[in-house]
């Protein structure tokens, strides 16, 4: 893959490393995904918290919801900038998670 060549090369560009989590997200290949978007963080872009959003989803997908609400909770940390997140869709994925754990726990306890 040419992304894991240029990371090869550029392996402190975090841009490279999103391109790699985004690329396996779109193939299905969510646990691949993984590893990128995080490196990518701990790289620290000044879009940081778009990241974690895009690893929340990632992490929604899977069916890991307590680690989609963390890194969901750190996009609506006060002072996080992603202008490329919309506050609503937040809310609305906010609402989506909490509705799947409650239909969870009750499943369970019902």
């Amino acid at each position: 893959m040419l992304l894991r060549k240029a990371i090869e090369l550029k392996p402190k560009d975090p841009y490279l490393h999103v391109g790699l989590a985004m690329a396996f997200a779109q193939a299905g290949q969510l646990d691949k995904a993984l590893p990128a978007f995080k490196r990518a963080i701990y790289l620290k872009p000044p879009n940081v918290h778009q990241i974690h959003y895009n690893l929340a989803y990632t992490y929604q997908n899977m069916g890991r919801y307590r680690d989609a609400m963390r890194e969901f909770n750190k996009v609506r940390t006060p002072g996080a900038q992603c202008e490329a997140v919309q506050p609503l869709d937040i809310a609305c994925r906010w609402l989506s998670l909490s509705r799947s754990s409650a239909l969870r726990g009750s499943r369970r306890h019902g």
